[in-house]
C-alpha cells in the first residue's frame, strides 16, 4: 500500500516522534540531551522535534555533504 504524502499530518507525526522520544529519555534517564540536525533534508526535523522537546542545548547542525558516498556522482546538491 503506498502512502498519499498530502494525507500525512506532519504536524502529528512530529508530535508522536517527540512524545517517543520524551518516553525514551526518561526510559535511559537522560537529564540534558544534545540534538543535531542533519542537512539536507533533516534539519527541519530536529528544529521541531527541538522546540516540542523544550531541549535548553543549543541545536547542532552538520552537513553531510562531503562525506556522501555518491558525492561524486550527483554532486554537492542533489536535486532528486
Amino acid at each position: 500500500m503506498q502512502t498519499d504524502l498530502a494525507s500525512i499530518d506532519i504536524s502529528a507525526t512530529i508530535g508522536t516522534m517527540a512524545s517517543n522520544l520524551a518516553s525514551q529519555m526518561q526510559r535511559k534517564g537522560i537529564k540534558e540531551p544534545l540534538m543535531i540536525g542533519v542537512h539536507t533534508g533533516g534539519l527541519w526535523v530536529a528544529e521541531k522535534l527541538h522546540e516540542k522537546l523544550g531541549l535548553t542545548k543549543p541545536l547542532g547542525e552538520i552537513d553531510i555533504s562531503f562525506y556522501r558516498d555518491d558525492f561524486t556522482r550527483i554532486g554537492l546538491n542533489p536535486t532528486g
